[in-house]
């Protein structure tokens, strides 16, 4: 399972008519298969509604491979069982995810791990289609966190929103989002580029 996220914009998705808005919690995960990305849509219910003291949905962001006839495996599964994500200040969803391509039938892993990105505009109603982010050189060693670089002279970031960035990414070049995508991901800004400079000297 992935991380949760609360989006700071409140809705009445999902909650009986006439209720208030509320802010709604995400969480980001595969499926028991690890061939499937999903999402849980969650809001605050009496613990007498539920013990758990949430209503949530799940809500399909992606699938990764199916199983062929004869097989007994997907053909792509999470490269790690980590999906994350981000929301940014208007409620959007983003989402990265490792990905890794299965033989059906030994279910061995038989190609290099990829970086895949999807968003969605409409509380994880719908989802872009997943574009694979560039990572030249990595075969294996790939992941999209919450996290700093630990070492900008060998990693160059690339994120949102330079000031507070919900998702950093360790590409090893920038990428272009499809045409009309959100671009959850930029180059590194130029003060971050004056202290990678500075580092250096």
């Amino acid at each position: 399972m992935g991380n949760d996220e609360v989006s700071p914009v409140a809705t009445t998705t999902d909650e009986p008519p006439g209720s208030a808005p509320v802010r709604h919690v995400y969480v980001i995960h595969d499926d028991a298969t690890f061939s499937r990305i999903l999402i849980g849509r969650c809001f605050p219910v009496p613990f007498t509604s539920d013990p758990t003291g949430l209503s949530c949905r799940d809500l399909p962001v992606a699938t990764l491979g199916t199983i062929p006839p004869g097989g007994t495996c997907p053909t792509a599964k999470t490269g790690g069982n980590f999906p994350t994500l981000a929301i940014d200040k208007a409620g959007n969803l983003y989402t990265i995810w490792e990905q890794a391509p299965q033989d059906p039938v030994s279910c061995t892993i038989t190609g290099d791990t990829v970086l895949k990105y999807s968003f969605s505009t409409d509380e994880g109603n719908h989802w872009s289609t997943p574009v694979t982010i560039p990572t030249p050189g990595l075969h294996n060693n790939v992941s999209g966190r919450r996290r700093k670089a630990r070492d900008r002279r060998r990693q160059r970031p690339q994120h949102a929103e330079p000031r507070h960035p919900p998702i950093q990414l360790f590409a090893a070049e920038p990428f272009e989002l499809p045409p009309g995508g959100h671009s959850l991901l930029s180059r590194e800004n130029d003060d971050q580029q004056h202290e990678l400079d500075a580092s250096r000297s």
